[in-house]
């Protein structure tokens, strides 16, 4: 989650996510929609953007009639963006976070967003159906070495503030949690599943 200039209140908390992370989730948007496939391809001047149910609201009075609508982020020291509202979560839904940013914004705006802030990410997927964890493990382990084995050391072109790859990394697939939205509800609703 990042801080990020909203010209309409203050600060804003933000998450970028990929195109289907909704989806994956089996998350459907309260109104609108959620990304399409082709928003997390290339930067757009005016990213769409998916509110959470609290941001819908507290920030635009609950206006039945906000998708469509367009509003200025700015992020600190970069060129301001202009939002597109497409979507507004279900209420409940905090996305990878204990509490819910005020919205979602497609990955591919990380570029914009890492010239002014630190940006991190997280991997959260399903596995395939019939693949166990240990195969998934031993196939993304494959991945990090060929990534290790082309950077020797060098530090990845567009992630020069990360460090280097290290050649050790090994990956660890943890569960998410249970239930519905799995690690994305409360430690207490999870104690009691």
């Amino acid at each position: 989650r990042r801080r990020i200039g909203l010209d309409l209140t203050g600060f804003a908390y933000v998450q970028l996510a990929s195109a289907n992370f909704f989806s994956a989730l089996g998350v459907v948007p309260f109104l609108g929609r959620d990304f399409l496939p082709d928003e997390d391809q290339y930067s757009l001047r005016s990213p769409p953007v998916i509110l959470s149910y609290a941001c819908w609201q507290n920030r635009f009075g609950a206006d039945p009639n906000v998708v469509g609508k367009t509003f200025l982020l700015r992020p600190p020291y970069v060129e301001p963006l202009s939002g597109t509202v497409v979507g507004v979560a279900p209420a409940g839904f905090s996305g990878l976070e204990k509490s819910a940013p005020d919205f979602w914004l497609p990955a591919v705006t990380e570029a914009q967003f890492k010239k002014s802030v630190q940006v991190d990410f997280r991997l959260v997927g399903r596995l395939a159906a019939g693949v166990t964890r240990e195969q998934a493990t031993a196939e993304l382990n494959v991945v990090t070495h060929h990534i290790a084995e082309k950077y020797k050391g060098a530090i990845i072109p567009g992630y020069e503030n990360e460090g280097i790859f290290p050649s050790d990394l090994k990956v660890e697939l943890r569960y998410a949690a249970l239930g519905q939205w799995g690690a994305f509800k409360s430690a207490r609703t999870l104690q009691r599943a």
